[in-house]
């Protein structure tokens, strides 16, 4: 049996490496987060944008890790903050493994 390879969900051009991805809904739009790595172990994430889940508009890194890391930074989440019809708000949570002084 013959398998061909498949392109990726979304590849971003504007870094050189990539790893897990999670996706939000909203009005409309796709928001896809990636982690990102550069120079450190996924030291970062990214974000694209999209309307139909298929064509994606790569916003670029939107949040780089702390001084504190360690290693790297883990996978995340976005939801809605309990109050958002007031706020407007969302809330993003990931983990990064850092030191921590005793």
């Amino acid at each position: 049996m013959k398998y061909e390879m498949k392109t990726l969900f979304f590849q971003s051009d504007l870094v050189s490496s990539q790893w897990d991805t999670w996706v939000y809904y909203h009005d409309g739009t796709y928001y896809l987060y990636y982690l990102y790595e550069e120079k450190k172990r996924w030291e970062g994430f990214g974000l694209a944008l999209s309307k139909d889940g298929i064509c994606w508009e790569d916003q670029g890194i939107v949040l780089k890790a702390s001084e504190r890391m360690v290693s790297y930074l883990g996978t995340g989440s976005v939801w809605k903050a309990p109050d958002f019809d007031q706020t407007h708000t969302f809330i993003c949570n990931y983990s990064e493994y850092q030191m921590i002084d005793a």
